[in-house]
């Protein structure tokens, strides 16, 4: 059982996991719940060990029959409390491996990634750390988030997640930059030291730095990029929660819209004021409000994680021997930052595609209400992604482009060295 929060669940003490077991081959269906009685009432000498009751299981209204209800051994304060090495594994310490613990299991199926025999011929494996938190992809896009490993020392460096609540909290990166920008652990101590990100979604809280709007960890306003304690990108004049002045749009820590070039406040540079409906546009970013006008002027913003061109080159096919599968993939977002629901459409601008079957096709794979769909034919020339998507105020759909020649069991000589390259551009009605 794997809750999506800590909660306590049959009053056992607060957490996300816990186990039912079937006892299918104990016939008395005594065998665990007497263990684990007599490790908490009789063996007392030990720290700590597993909570567990006998319950009756309905599955949808239908009986399942008596399961044993405990609590999962797993390194928690509330459970096994040694120092866990996955919440100390900042870029800046020097870990020593007898300073923290580790969970063993008796386990002879050795089916674990580390696993070995004690010279007494007794098969263990590493049940935690198991590393599964390292490089953590959270939202699905394929893109590591949290627990980054920078340098593949099995440490992480950047967005780490102490708490174990899939939000960075050291080593913040800005907009996937892969750079430690916030909440900063200097000294190796488990505890951010500069240019700290506040969390405004808490009741009572105020932020004028780096403010993280959503709950997520990440900083979304006001963002302080060089730690002198001045707002920088992002800002918002007017404090209605929305960016209104120097916006970074592809996340390279400089100005694209709105920019106030001589520090009077208002933006100077790139402006784009145009309130709903009031045109067709098209580019890295659409329509933005400003300082000057109504909150329900349309903001909406398309980001890219790394660019915004694709280039594809030398893919090979899917069914190929001896050959790694690559599916190429361009990934962004699109921010609605207003106070009001819009409509937009995607434009794939094709700038070059140069292959020969109709074996080149990508598919798409979207959140928050945008329509996904399977491989299909990449286009030879413009063609809309996604058409007429509605976004709802203060919103944000992801999406990820795939792309993947597929094999026919044969060379595909046609295809090989052909060339795809592609921009996407954000359209809004009339």
């Amino acid at each position: 059982i794997k809750f999506e929060k800590k909660q306590e669940f049959l009053g056992f003490a607060s957490n996300k996991s816990f186990a039912l077991i079937a006892n299918y081959f104990d016939k008395t269906l005594l065998r665990n719940i007497t263990a684990y009685s007599l490790a908490k009432k009789v063996f007392t000498k030990m720290s700590w060990a597993p909570s567990a009751k006998t319950v009756h299981l309905f599955i949808d209204g239908v009986y399942q029959g008596l399961y044993s209800a405990v609590e999962t051994v797993k390194i928690a304060k509330k459970r096994v409390n040694i120092p866990d090495i996955s919440d100390f594994v900042s870029s800046q310490e020097t870990t020593k491996f007898e300073d923290y613990g580790f969970i063993l299991e008796v386990n002879e199926r050795q089916d674990e990634d580390f696993n070995f025999i004690s010279e007494k011929k007794v098969p263990f494996s590493l049940k935690e750390p198991d590393g599964k938190d390292l490089n953590k992809d959270i939202d699905g896009d394929g893109i590591a988030d949290i627990n980054i490993d920078i340098d593949g020392d099995k440490k992480a460096d950047i967005n780490i997640d102490t708490d174990k609540d899939n939000k960075p909290n050291l080593n913040i990166d800005y907009k996937g930059n892969r750079k430690s920008m916030f909440n900063i652990d200097y000294d190796g101590d488990g505890k951010p030291d500069y240019n700290l990100v506040t969390d405004v979604t808490q009741e009572g809280v105020v932020c004028e730095i780096n403010c993280d709007t959503n709950g997520d960890g990440w900083p979304d306003l006001n963002i302080d990029i060089d730690g002198d304690g001045k707002t920088d990108l992002d800002i918002d004049t007017n404090n209605d929660g929305i960016p209104d002045m120097n916006l970074d749009v592809d996340g390279d820590n400089k100005c694209d819209i709105m920019c106030d070039t001589d520090g009077d406040g208002k933006p100077d540079q790139n402006l784009i004021e145009s309130p709903i409906g009031g045109g067709k546009h098209n580019g890295s970013s659409t329509t933005t409000g400003t300082p000057d006008t109504d909150q329900e002027t349309a903001s909406l913003i398309l980001k890219f994680v790394d660019g915004e061109t694709l280039s594809i080159e030398g893919i090979m096919p899917d069914d190929q021997p001896n050959y790694e599968v690559i599916r190429p993939y361009k990934t962004f977002t699109v921010e609605n930052l207003s106070n009001v629901d819009l409509t937009y459409s995607i434009i794939m601008q094709v700038g070059l595609n140069t292959f020969t079957t109709n074996n080149f096709k990508y598919k798409l794979d979207a959140t928050n209400g945008v329509q996904s769909f399977g491989y299909t034919v990449a286009p030879k020339v413009n063609s809309y992604l996604v058409k007429d998507v509605r976004i709802a105020k203060k919103t944000t759909q992801r999406y990820r482009v795939t792309f993947n020649l597929e094999g026919t069991n044969s060379p595909q000589n046609e295809d090989q060295g052909k060339k795809f390259t592609a921009t996407f551009k954000i359209e809004v009605p009339q």
